[in-house]
């Protein structure tokens, strides 16, 4: 779609929007077509001024598209507020790359000194830098939210989610695994488009009515943040921030010399001393 008006069954113009590649195809399926055909593929709504009401599903492929296109990297910058306890703020960096001739479908996070690899049904963890062990799981199939949340601490990846494809939003985080998405709409112009999913979790406890849920894709189809109630007055909070994905071929460890443990946690770094025993 080029930066021409586009127009919904002749009844509305928004005029000059280059919303990027991706929503561009967006608002191709949704304002081009006849009312009743819109309908059918599920618009819900009218063009109100920049605002496009879409449906969810058409909203979701745009994060689809942009995350299988090739290798991505983000950091992500994470907040849980809680009422009366204040505010918990994290980082970690995510890089995917989507199956693509011989090369395989590879994750790798960055989770303060924590390397987790995933690819080809493998998952290796270990520590950067001076660390002596490593750690090794495996799973089947595609690697996917919950899949990793059963082998290492949750991590909120709708990255992840989107790597994978669907027509639906699936788990995009532990911490709130049963979201209802049932609203989407593209609003700005031009490069500042953005599109809004919204929701309702389904954790037991938290008001429906207190308990909104949304994620918000750039105009490329990237996340840009992440919001949602994970508790009763806690809410999750994911700010996403474009980096380099780097070389994906480097992305595997070397492990030699490293010594293979049975769980996370007896990862450890080197004694700083040499000539102090490994251990174990």
């Amino acid at each position: 779609m080029s930066g021409r008006a586009m127009h919904r069954g002749g009844a509305g113009v928004m005029p000059g929007v280059v919303p990027g590649v991706v929503l561009g195809v967006v608002l191709g399926m949704i304002v081009t077509l006849p009312a009743s055909d819109a309908a059918a593929r599920g618009a819900q709504g009218p063009i109100s001024g920049d605002r496009v009401v879409i449906d969810v599903r058409t909203a979701w492929a745009s994060a689809v598209t942009a995350y299988r296109q090739g290798p991505t990297g983000e950091r992500v910058g994470v907040s849980v507020r809680s009422e009366g306890r204040g505010t918990r703020r994290d980082e970690y960096v995510v890089r995917l790359s989507p199956e693509a001739g011989d090369r395989k479908e590879a994750m790798l996070l960055e989770l303060g000194t924590l390397r987790v690899y995933a690819s080809a049904g493998e998952v290796l963890a270990w520590l950067d830098g001076a660390g002596q062990t490593y750690w090794r799981a495996t799973y089947e199939g595609e690697l996917d939210v919950v899949k990793l949340g059963r082998l290492i601490p949750p991590v909120s990846l709708p990255q992840l989610t989107a790597l994978r494809g669907g027509d639906d939003v699936g788990v995009v985080s532990m911490f709130a695994p049963e979201i209802a998405w049932t609203s989407a709409a593209i609003t700005g112009l031009d490069e500042q488009a953005r599109v809004s999913i919204s929701g309702r979790p389904g954790a037991s406890g938290i008001p429906a009515g207190d308990a909104p849920a949304t994620m918000v894709l750039m105009a490329t189809g990237r996340f840009e943040s992440l919001s949602v109630t994970i508790a009763p007055g806690t809410t999750l909070e994911l700010k996403m921030t474009s980096i380099e994905p780097g070389d994906v071929g480097a992305w595997k460890p070397d492990l030699a010399g490293r010594r293979r443990v049975e769980t996370l946690s007896e990862l450890r770094a080197r004694p700083e001393s040499a000539g102090k025993g490994q251990g174990g």
